[in-house]
């Protein structure tokens, strides 16, 4: 009930003493005070918590079912919950804004066309966030279509984190369309000093042996180019403008990749 009034914190349940429409919606003849609260969380156990998740999940799928949505569209992606410094089961990790503060990095899977959490996966702040995603998919995949059937195409979003080949194989296998970002990974065939980074001669001053352009420069030179899509002889046609330099830069990357 906490977050739909906007509040964050137990203390906050003292201004809320008087209302009977928190009473009802709780079910109590009076509302508990922040201590209490926090006695009854105590209590709460892993154990505890698994039935609340597929509780949650149901529900979700009930409404989807109802919906009747033609395509389902789940983005996944990991989240920084910041935690106390005494919270069992929190470390410093992956958090950009406070690296210092202990954290949770919960897995969420979010529905795209109506705002639910599907599915969620708490996990400690010092996680990659791929970790224990293949099993992540593959419950959620298996859950989706045991509710709404398997005619229902079912596609994910994810971040270049997940670009990994245990998760390709599983979505390809389970017939799942996705879109992710890919990152300069080992696996991958991709370098770019092998293609447009040039090498300078080291000094004392300069021991770095290559000139490396960041994202936005790569960005603008390489993907950012104005174009319009045709229909010639029946097939769609990508036709870029002219421009010597861009042609340039096309064959010189070409050439580098093929040898």
């Amino acid at each position: 009930m906490l977050p739909y009034v906007g509040a964050r914190r137990l203390e906050h349940l003292k201004y809320l003493v008087g209302d009977p429409l928190v009473r009802r919606f709780a079910g109590l003849a009076r509302v508990p005070t922040a201590r209490t609260v926090s006695y009854w969380l105590r209590r709460f156990m892993q154990e505890m918590l698994r039935p609340l998740v597929r509780l949650n999940q149901d529900v979700v799928l009930d409404t989807l079912a109802r919906l009747n949505v033609p395509r389902l569209t789940l983005d996944v992606d990991g989240t920084v919950v910041r935690t106390g410094a005494t919270v069992a089961w929190a470390f410093r990790g992956f958090n950009p804004h406070h690296r210092k503060d202990r954290s949770y990095y919960p897995l969420l899977a979010h529905v795209a066309q109506t705002g639910h959490i599907l599915q969620v996966k708490n996990r400690p702040g010092n996680v990659h966030d791929s970790k224990q995603s293949p099993v992540f998919l593959r419950e959620l995949i298996t859950a989706v279509r045991g509710r709404l059937g398997r005619g229902l195409p079912l596609e994910f979003r994810m971040d270049a984190a997940f670009s990994q080949p245990d998760v390709l194989r599983l979505l390809a296998a389970r017939g799942c369309a996705y879109a992710i970002k890919v990152g300069y990974w080992t696996w991958l065939p991709l370098n770019q000093l092998d293609t447009i980074a040039t090498p300078r001669r080291r000094s004392r001053k300069r021991t770095y042996a290559y000139v490396l352009r960041n994202m936005r420069t790569l960005r603008f030179v390489l993907v950012a180019r104005a174009g319009r899509l045709t229909r010639i002889g029946g097939r769609n046609i990508l036709r870029l403008a002219q421009n010597p330099a861009t042609e340039a830069l096309y064959a010189r990357i070409q050439h580098a990749l093929a040898v």
